[in-house]
């Protein structure tokens, strides 16, 4: 058979197949079962671009009341879309452009804005590719569901996991934990990634943990850890992420809870030898410290019920593992605004500390020297990246009222280990 050139760039699909955004081969995960709408051709054209697959399963991240993102790879350059609406017609349609045109990427990143609060959204991921100069055969995810958020919500629910690591075991126990729980929203809270050192590597660690979707159609809050600082392609992680404004440090109100999310960044300071000049944390941190106390004296934070700071290395911890410059920095922003809790990861060891107790904290120049810190504010840590033993992991429940604050701890089996309740207090 005579083949046929029918891309003007003079690029092949075959050879596109095995681009990603940066170049460099992208990952073998699960494919989605998806339903392709195209004419019945022999064309090799048309039989070359029906290879455009997706790859694992789309994300939703960084919720809000009136907008959420979906995020998803496939497996060669594409357009992508999100329809979506109040039913499963999804007769809504959302995608991102450059300077008129489609964006033609590997990995799709759509926000749907002008959503309604606590309501329930379906969509489906779309996919078709420019390469054909007839036909464009469109491939369609089966149709999935989200609720917004709701800052007059009576009742809500949230779950937080930290320190995977991309342990296999351990993603999947916390997708079944989760699949059962049905919070409003998931945070993972840090160290996702083992030193991201390729696009392969934070491709399927972020987007496609598991061999289901991950979250279960539960949207996505992301914390950034220490490890995801690391590796030589930390910089570029973003660019596999939907975050508030491309920032790794935000806020948002769910209910009667106001959350504020934090970057602690490395844990050891910018001169470290370790960090080999690579990082600028400590003004980044002097940065945050303003945007956090202009955040929390905003009127609707401060009529928050409950004020709930989410960040990766904890301010105490008696493991000495916890961040010297960021509690130096906005320790008394957070009492000043008398903030009800902070909920970390980090050290690996599940632990719960009480305002008034003594922790050991590291030199911030030496890890070897501790000295002793007292707790001002209440700080629950979560486990770490291990099924048992002493680094077992934990998923931390939390639910609100205007009333009560309650969090339970969880193991990978679903035993429950301790129950935390934080009434209201006047403020």
């Amino acid at each position: 058979m005579k083949r046929r050139n029918f891309l003007k760039s003079g690029i092949t699909a075959a050879a596109l197949l095995h681009i990603g955004s940066s170049g460099e081969a992208l990952a073998a995960v699960p494919e989605v079962k998806a339903v392709e709408e195209s004419k019945e051709t022999n064309n090799e054209a048309i039989i070359a671009v029906n290879e455009v697959k997706l790859v694992g399963f789309p994300t939703v991240m960084s919720p809000y009341e009136d907008t959420i993102a979906v995020v998803w790879q496939t497996d060669q350059p594409a357009v992508g879309w999100v329809e979506y609406g109040t039913d499963q017609n999804c007769n809504q349609r959302a995608e991102t452009q450059q300077n008129g045109l489609a964006e033609f990427f590997q990995v799709h990143k759509v926000t749907l804005t002008g959503l309604q609060p606590g309501t329930t959204y379906f969509y489906r991921t779309c996919i078709e590719s420019p390469l054909a100069q007839e036909v464009r055969p469109v491939v369609k995810t089966a149709v999935q569901q989200f609720t917004t958020l709701n800052a007059q919500a009576e009742k809500i629910s949230f779950g937080i996991i930290n320190d995977t690591h991309e342990n296999q075991a351990v993603l999947d126990k916390i997708q079944q934990i989760n699949k059962d729980f049905k919070p409003d929203f998931l945070c993972w809270n840090g160290d996702q990634i083992n030193d991201p050192s390729s696009e392969k590597q934070i491709t399927t660690a972020i987007l496609n943990p598991t061999k289901e979707y991950f979250t279960s159609g539960t949207p996505l809050v992301y914390v950034c850890g220490n490890h995801d600082t690391r590796g030589n392609w930390a910089s570029q992680l973003s660019r596999y992420l939907s975050i508030p404004k491309g920032s790794y440090y935000y806020h948002f109100i769910h209910g009667p809870v106001a959350f504020t999310v934090l970057d602690t960044g490395e844990d050891k300071p910018d001169q470290h030898k370790y960090c080999k000049g690579r990082t600028r944390f400590e003004p980044y941190r002097d940065a945050q410290a303003l945007w956090l106390d202009e955040v929390l004296s905003r009127k609707a934070m401060k009529k928050a019920a409950f004020n709930v700071v989410l960040l990766h290395i904890p301010l105490f911890s008696r493991s000495g593992w916890d961040s010297p410059d960021s509690r130096n920095k906005w320790l008394e922003i957070l009492k000043k605004h008398k903030v009800d809790l902070l909920i970390s990861g980090h050290t690996h060891t599940y632990e719960f500390v009480k305002p008034g107790e003594l922790t050991d904290s590291s030199e911030w120049m030496d890890w070897e020297k501790k000295t002793k810190v007292t707790a001002a504010i209440p700080q629950l840590i979560g486990g770490g990246p291990k099924l048992e033993g002493e680094e077992f992991a934990t998923y931390i429940k939390g639910e609100a009222t205007a009333k009560e604050l309650k969090i339970s701890v969880l193991n990978m089996n679903g035993t429950l280990l301790d129950t935390y309740s934080f009434p209201k207090t006047k403020k």
